[in-house]
């Protein structure tokens, strides 16, 4: 590409990403030759727009580039190796792609990579997240701990340099759930709280997460449930129903489930995603869950024969992001032990065993998993 026309297609695509036309932006970016600018413009709206692979194809080629230009200049002994590019952007790619452990190790890449500058707050806060979708859940506090004491200026701050301790960890976030002005904390705190079987911290943190959670969508809490459809709202109000639901206020959680999969149904109508599509899968198990436990009507009874992955398949339908990518590993072997106890109620013992089959090579012997093979061979 001549330069005059190369300078014009920037141009371009700096105005398409300017007017947030990100769907043209990723097209336009597509076009030019491989360089920095041209990869970190094409990964940024390739971000925007869910292609995550594609992104993580964009950096692999300039890493590719960058490499062969090494090679070629032989690595001049003053200068060393380069740090790989966009490192952070990929491990975030592969965050949404439901790949932990890989976005874990360009992580710790990243934070090798002294020399590089990099978003330190934004790999601490992703980090927290990987973390917490492979129920790392006392990893992943400590990671939202050091992420909000690095942005507060408060003296009072827990130092990130202790945070290496279960315990130290468990009171710093007694002392910082309370005054942090996100809802991510007190959300992280609670799963860590209900992992070891504290469930009035865990409530109590549920609590505040949605506090603030409204507060950032711009509803009063009261109005929580009216708006699920609002930022996180539904993620909250499901992990608080999913509680209240383990301690027998099941009529309090399926008002919770059944708002979720209103506004599910009534987003598929008006193809439109607000709702996150693993959220939504949670609400769907969690109410069939209740009514395998109460059989009392002829319409659950009816309810019961339908297999957990169509029910879920068809409150998902038209969903941007496939649910494979969405689940925690916990989420994940729930749904899947869930689907094997409704195949057992409607004696379909063979696609049961079938399942658990598949479900140990994948998550190995769980304890729920060992009773359903022991249950099958009976």
């Amino acid at each position: 590409m001549v330069a005059a026309e190369e300078s014009k297609a920037f141009a371009l695509l700096e105005d398409l990403l300017a007017r947030e036309e990100f769907e043209k932006a990723f097209k336009a970016a597509c076009k030019l030759p491989v360089s920095p600018e041209q990869t970190e413009a094409l990964v940024f709206a390739a971000l925007q727009i869910g292609r995550w692979e594609d992104a993580r194809a964009a950096i692999r080629r300039l890493r590719q580039q960058q490499q062969q230009q090494q090679q070629q200049q032989q690595k001049a002994a003053a200068g060393g190796a380069a740090a790989p590019p966009l490192l952070l952007e990929e491990a975030y790619c592969l965050y949404r792609l439901n790949k932990p452990q890989k976005a874990l190790l360009l992580l710790a890449e990243l934070q090798q990579q002294e020399q590089q500058q990099y978003n330190a707050a934004a790999a601490t806060r992703l980090h927290a997240q990987v973390e917490l979708l492979v129920a790392n859940y006392l990893s992943s506090a400590a990671c939202m701990l050091q992420a909000e004491a690095a942005s507060s200026t408060s003296s009072s701050s827990s130092s990130s340099s202790s945070l290496s301790h279960p315990a130290a960890v468990a009171a710093a976030l007694k002392h910082n759930c309370s005054s942090s002005a996100t809802f991510e904390l007190p959300f992280n705190g609670a799963a860590l709280a209900e992992q070891q079987q504290d469930d009035a911290t865990a409530a109590a943190l549920l609590q505040r997460a949605l506090q603030l959670c409204a507060a950032e969508a711009g509803v009063r809490e009261e109005d929580a449930l009216r708006c699920i459809d609002r930022g996180e709202l539904a993620g909250v109000l499901v992990q608080q129903a999913a509680q209240q639901q383990q301690h027998g206020n099941t009529a309090a959680a399926e008002q919770v489930y059944a708002a979720v999969l209103a506004a599910a149904e009534q987003q598929q109508q008006q193809q439109q995603q607000e709702i996150d599509v693993g959220v939504v899968a949670v609400a769907v198990t969690n109410a069939f869950v209740a009514g395998l436990q109460n059989e009392e009507t002829q319409q659950q009874q009816q309810q019961q024969q339908h297999d957990l992955e169509a029910l879920i398949r068809g409150a998902t339908k038209g969903a941007s992001e496939t649910l494979e990518h969405k689940l925690t590993t916990p989420q994940a072997l729930g749904i899947g032990v869930n689907r094997c106890l409704g195949l057992l109620k409607c004696g379909r013992v063979e696609e049961c065993r079938r399942l658990v089959t598949s479900l140990i090579s994948r998550f190995g012997d769980s304890v729920s998993l060992l009773r359903l093979k022991a249950a099958i061979q009976v």
